[in-house]
């Protein structure tokens, strides 16, 4: 009898009491999300504070790290996003969402192979996700391993020439992993449909790094032509003349380069150097003094082999 007046009891106190009363925290929730749409990070922020004070469940509580994380995001504080994607990643670990969102954090911050540790667990748990396949191919490329960017580029469904931003990604991975052909007859293609100089500058270095020098020549002089020639035109237009023997067409170049000093010094020496002219060394130091990376070390060489 006790048994039964004790489960009666529950009962009573069910029926009036109910179900917890989540109905202000799933509007506070709803108007954070109206702020983020509408770029109020401050008042997402404010309302975070407003729904935690409202003891919602574990499982109401995603959005909201969701929304203040995205806003952290918006304002460059991707320490403190990050610190979020971990949490929910920890938090709700079937729900792929905050692995995902860190993932492309990382490779957003250049930080590719954190990026790609992610990126090939999410493959583990979706193998079929093309975008996931765009960010291990990034990933891929960022850390070097450009046959594997090349992999993944082409799995994924959304490469096309309607896509011009992914096929020059797509395009410099296949130069950078030495599939000259396809990556020429792709660049070319999208060069053709879109007029966009880049690829012609793509198909022109592939070219040069395939040994065909001339036939990088003739597509950067059509560039000069159309009046479409880069300053990153005039120089490779300057180093692939200097290297076919055509002294004077790279001496033309050097008037189109001359805002970037240290490259347009080195290469003035480089013709000087060619042409038996004692210049060369005091243009090498001009170009080892204004240069960094590649320039600078090309300039010492030259002057360390002058001097000997």
């Amino acid at each position: 009898m006790k048994i039964y007046l004790i489960f009666i009891s529950f009962i009573f106190l069910g029926f009036f009491w109910g179900k917890p009363d989540y109905s202000k925290a799933e509007l506070i929730l709803k108007e954070m999300e109206k702020s983020l749409n509408e770029g109020d990070c401050a008042a997402v922020w404010d309302k975070y504070e407003e729904f935690s004070a409202q003891k919602p469940p574990q499982k109401m509580k995603k959005k909201s790290y969701l929304y203040s994380a995205q806003c952290y995001e918006r304002y460059g504080s991707y320490e403190k996003a990050l610190s979020i994607y971990k949490l929910g990643m920890e938090l709700y670990p079937k729900d792929l969402i905050f692995m995902k969102k860190a993932a492309d954090l990382y490779l957003k911050n250049s930080i590719y192979q954190k990026a790609l540790d992610l990126g090939l667990k999410l493959e583990k748990q979706n193998p079929h996700d093309q975008e996931n396949w765009l960010l291990l191919a990034k990933a891929y490329g960022g850390t070097g391993f450009w046959r594997k960017s090349v992999y993944y580029y082409r799995k994924t469904a959304a490469l096309n020439l309607k896509n011009y931003d992914l096929v020059k990604e797509y395009c410099t991975a296949l130069k950078n992993g030495a599939f000259y052909e396809e990556g020429y007859g792709l660049a070319i293609k999208a060069a053709q449909e879109s007029q966009d100089a880049d690829f012609y500058i793509l198909a022109a270095e592939i070219s040069a790094l395939s040994g065909d020098l001339n036939k990088a020549l003739v597509l950067l002089s059509g560039l000069s032509e159309s009046g479409k020639c880069s300053l990153k035109c005039h120089k490779m237009k300057a180093v692939y003349s200097l290297f076919t023997n055509r002294y004077d067409s790279a001496k033309k170049e050097l008037d189109f380069i001359e805002q970037d000093k240290a490259f347009y010094y080195f290469i003035s020496g480089l013709l000087d150097l060619r042409e038996g002219r004692s210049s060369a060394k005091d243009k090498f130091l001009k170009s080892s003094f204004l240069g960094e990376g590649f320039i600078k070390k090309a300039s010492e060489e030259m002057i360390s082999e002058g001097d000997k």
